[in-house]
Parts: structure tokens; C-alpha cells; sequence
């Protein structure tokens, strides 16, 4: 399992190289863009940081078991960040998600990115800083 610190670190890597990309086109960006992309599986890995069952590769359904009230209508975790961010709920739902000890207790180590409170500020912090873009939807997410 990855160190927190190091997935924030990645976190805010693609965070900051999006947001100085998008600083040449009105800070506009389209989900399906590499970097953008990239930014979307920072933010999975931060989410399932610490996740305490057994991550199949290439299993890309593991944080709609976390979030199930979101798996009725999207089909992938990266399609879940993504409409997190177009809608502007990330740090609505990661707040959310860290206030229901029950749910994190559940899914997560007691030493998880969404479970430790250092790591959860850094990682609010992070996606706090994304409400300055504007994320494009992909027709899957126009649809949800």
C-alpha cells in the first residue's frame, strides 16, 4: 500500500500542472484530456488510500462500493471523480465521506488518506484548489 503523503504528492503534482495548463484557455478543461486524465486517477488513488480489502488490478469499481448511491448511474470510479468534479462536489463528498466514522471504519485503515485527519486536510486542501477550473463533462456524465 502507497504512503498518503506520497499519494497527496502525486495529488498535487497533477493538480498544479492542470491548473497551469488551464490558465491558457480561461481555465476550461475537458475530462477526456490526458492531464486531466491523470488528475482524475490522483484523486482515486487519495480516495482509496488505505482501503482495507483486496484491490484486483485493473478493478475500476472499488470507490462505487464505498460511494453505492453513485453506482446506479455511473459505471467506473474515474467516471465518479469526474462528475465530482464537473459538479464541483469533491470536496463535498470527501468532507462527507470523512464525517461518517461508520463508513470509514468499514472500508478504510485507520491510517487512510479519507481516515487520518493530517491526510484528510492535505488532501481537502487539494481539491479545494481545483474550484478554480471548469471541467468539461464527457457525454456518459451529461447523461448521470
Amino acid at each position: 500500500e502507497p504512503d498518503g503523503e506520497a499519494a497527496l504528492g502525486r495529488l498535487r503534482q497533477a493538480t498544479q500542472s492542470l491548473i497551469l495548463q488551464a490558465t491558457n484557455t480561461n481555465y476550461c478543461v475537458a475530462c477526456d484530456e490526458p492531464r486531466v486524465r491523470a488528475l482524475f486517477r490522483a484523486i482515486r488513488e487519495c480516495l482509496l488510500h488505505g482501503y482495507r480489502r483486496y484491490i484486483q488490478p485493473g478493478d475500476d469499481r472499488i470507490l462505487l462500493a464505498v460511494a453505492q448511491e453513485y453506482s446506479e448511474f455511473l459505471h467506473t470510479d474515474l467516471d465518479l471523480v469526474a462528475y465530482f468534479c464537473v459538479t464541483r462536489l469533491l470536496p463535498t463528498f470527501v468532507s462527507d465521506l470523512y464525517e461518517d466514522r461508520r463508513r470509514v471504519l468499514h472500508f478504510f485503515r485507520p491510517a487512510a488518506v479519507v481516515a487520518c485527519e493530517e491526510l484528510y486536510l492535505g488532501f481537502v486542501a487539494l481539491v479545494s484548489g481545483l474550484e478554480k477550473l471548469s471541467f468539461r463533462a464527457t457525454p456518459l456524465l451529461t447523461k448521470a
